[in-house]
């Protein structure tokens, strides 16, 4: 996918209108970021976003194509994002979980807002394999109902 040219007095996106999801084009080159490997790339919003907090967390998207092995994507905390489905996508994508930075809400520009996605669950099952969160959530369930179920039979006569 081409970079869309930034024009010479870009408008920066509004900080509190920012939401997880969101996909923009992003500018790595003048930062010290230089993890991707290119300038200006795109990027997905996939934090919970604050409304107060001048940064964000971001992941980079990559064409889906170097990621696939036998039709499938090669690792679970990949997230592919298909054309069909996001039309303002030029061809199908992934998000890479695995690089993750913050960046300043500011250098988000209006020009470079390419979308939102509709559907979080992928994304969310993506972070929550890439950061181990499955037996966390996991053991707080059990220990909220262990722990309503004691609340249960010390309040109550008949159990």
């Amino acid at each position: 996918m081409p970079a869309p040219n930034l024009s010479p007095n870009p408008i920066p996106f509004n900080p509190r209108a920012v939401e997880k999801g969101m996909l923009f084009w992003y500018d790595f080159s003048d930062g010290a970021d230089t993890f991707t490997g290119q300038k200006i790339r795109p990027i997905c919003i996939i934090g919970r976003t604050n409304k107060n907090s001048s940064r964000v967390i971001v992941s980079p998207v990559s064409d889906i194509h170097n990621y696939l092995d036998n039709d499938k994507l090669k690792y679970p905390y990949h997230v592919a994002l298909l054309k069909h489905v996001h039309p303002f996508l030029e061809k199908d994508c992934v998000v890479l979980l695995d690089q993750v930075i913050t960046i300043q809400k500011s250098e988000l520009m209006n020009e470079w807002h390419m979308g939102c996605l509709q559907n979080m669950d992928e994304l969310d099952q993506g972070l929550f394999y890439n950061y181990d969160l499955y037996e966390s959530i996991v053991s707080g369930v059990v220990n909220r109902v262990s722990s309503m179920m004691m609340e249960h039979m010390t309040n109550f006569s008949r159990k």
